[in-house]
């Protein structure tokens, strides 16, 4: 791949260069230049065909008013749709995927190409196109208007004078804040635009003498276009010197953007793998409130479970909490917990702590809190109903210190320990002996608590070897169960997808 399409595609690909579009980008839908555009202006008007375009433009609109000058140029420069088979590159330009275009034409082939492919861009033309732009939208910003807003087309002499006298003019302020860490790739200009010195002239000004980093795809290179390089630094890009073997100028300009737009989604492909398991930026989330937080206590107290559970859900599932909170938090999780009576309750409740974010001391109460619903899981074996809860902030090694810790929750409550819950208890502190030796005293004194009464399940603290590993039982559920339970720890609260 040439040099200057590797940075220029690693620079699109990574949304660090702007697009500004000149009149190849249209010239084959228009099947005209500007010249003879110009030449049927003075000849309406009687006028010398040996004025300058910009001279004859400012003629036409002074003696037949804007209106009339817009009229005009709408039936030379307005299509009325996209034909590939005349001009692919208005497709390449937009298959790039890039969030933001400026253009200085004031053609509608873009924005047909648009149209026909059903992409979303928002038209710029008035300070009012922006007053309902949502952050992620995409622009396609008219620089020099549209002809159909007569007052915001530049093209005549004092047009151009208006626009560079006036600092303040919004699409000026917009594009230097674009500009603040991007580059301006500008597409399809040559020395034939009718307008291109007046055009950098005009962006020079804008910046206040001193244009970001930036490039030109030539449509039609020739040596005057190193005006552009020596005035205002821009690198000029001869296509037929980057795509060799090209019949004419159009041709190697087209190549040439072929092979930029394949390079942009190779990099981009390139990058998203790279990245697939990682974020660089973490999502958006609320930050719940000490009112939210007393309100909810107050409703998991009064409110029956189903009801706690959807609150809860809903207020914390994607929420930053403050750790000044976490305990406050855990006492209300833990309340739930109490109250739960039924497995689809104890399978709601594995959920809601799934998708939980405290500390790992508040955590583990939670986890604990959580192994106490096996009670009402009325199932005497794990094969016949798998239910073994996780977080993604402690992982498996908390199990046997959740154990116990449940079993002292259980004393605490003043219930009765059942099978339902016994059963489980072997798989739940498998690895125990890794612990320290008090953390192991701890374990086997509330184990043995667990079976203070008559039981039919073994006591797994006398077994030769801790049976029924937990991580071992994942394959005993069936598709369906593994659905469900998958489907029941979706957080009910979804974050928008990060901005293309």
């Amino acid at each position: 791949m040439n040099e200057i399409i590797k940075r220029l595609s690693k620079l699109a690909a990574s949304h660090k260069i702007v697009p500004f579009l000149g009149a190849g980008t249209s010239v084959n839908h228009l099947n005209l230049d500007w010249d003879q555009i110009s030449s049927e202006m003075a000849d309406s008007l009687g006028v010398s065909k040996k004025m300058g375009n910009i001279e004859v433009a400012s003629e036409y609109s002074n003696t037949l008013g804007e209106e009339a000058f817009c009229s005009f140029l709408e039936s030379k420069l307005l299509v009325e749709k996209y034909s590939e088979n005349l001009d692919l590159v208005p497709l390449l330009v937009l298959s790039m995927g890039m969030g933001l275009i400026y253009t200085t034409n004031q053609d509608n082939v873009f924005e047909k190409c648009v149209e026909k492919y059903a992409r979303q861009y928002r038209t710029v033309i008035q300070l009012s196109d922006l007053s309902g732009y949502l952050p992620g939208e995409r622009l396609f910003i008219k620089y020099h208007g549209d002809l159909g807003v007569p007052m915001s087309v530049v093209f005549t002499k004092e047009s151009y004078a208006k626009r560079m006298n006036d600092e303040s003019n919004f699409l000026n302020i917009r594009m230097r804040s674009d500009l603040l860490t991007k580059s301006f790739l500008f597409i399809g200009y040559s020395f034939r635009d009718p307008n291109v010195c007046m055009i950098f002239e005009e962006i020079y000004k804008a910046f206040r003498e001193h244009i970001p980093e930036s490039y030109l795809i030539a449509y039609n290179y020739t040596p005057e276009l190193e005006i552009l390089h020596e005035k205002y630094g821009i690198q000029i890009i001869d296509p037929k010197k980057v795509v060799p073997d090209c019949s004419s100028s159009s041709e190697a300009f087209e190549k040439f953007m072929v092979a930029l737009c394949n390079g942009t989604f190779e990099r981009k492909r390139d990058d998203q793998m790279a990245t697939v398991f990682s974020i660089k930026a973490p999502p958006a989330k609320r930050v719940a409130t000490k009112y939210e937080i007393d309100g909810l206590e107050s409703c998991v107290n009064s409110a029956d479970l189903t009801d706690s559970l959807n609150l809860f859900r809903a207020t914390f599932d994607i929420t930053f909490i403050p750790e000044v909170y976490h305990a406050q938090v855990t006492r209300i999780f833990v309340t739930m917990c109490r109250k739960c009576g039924t497995k689809e309750e104890s399978n709601r409740i594995v959920g809601a702590l799934f998708n939980l974010k405290i500390n790992k001391e508040s955590m583990l109460e939670c986890f604990a809190a959580t192994l106490t619903t096996a009670l009402h899981r009325n199932s005497q074996s794990v094969l016949d109903d798998m239910f073994n809860p996780h977080t993604s902030l402690l992982g498996f090694e908390p199990f046997p210190l959740a154990t116990a810790r449940a079993i002292e929750l259980i004393n605490e409550w003043g219930l009765e320990f059942n099978d339902s819950f016994r059963c489980r208890v072997a798989g739940w502190i498998n690895g125990y002996e890794e612990y320290p030796h008090d953390l192991q005293n701890y374990v086997r004194y509330c184990v043995n608590s667990a079976w203070s009464s008559k039981s039919s399940v073994e006591h797994p603290l006398k077994s030769l070897a801790v049976r029924n590993c937990r991580r071992g039982l994942w394959s005993s559920r069936n598709p369906g169960q593994l659905q469900a339970y998958l489907q029941d720890l979706m957080p009910k609260k979804f974050i928008k997808p990060f901005d293309d």
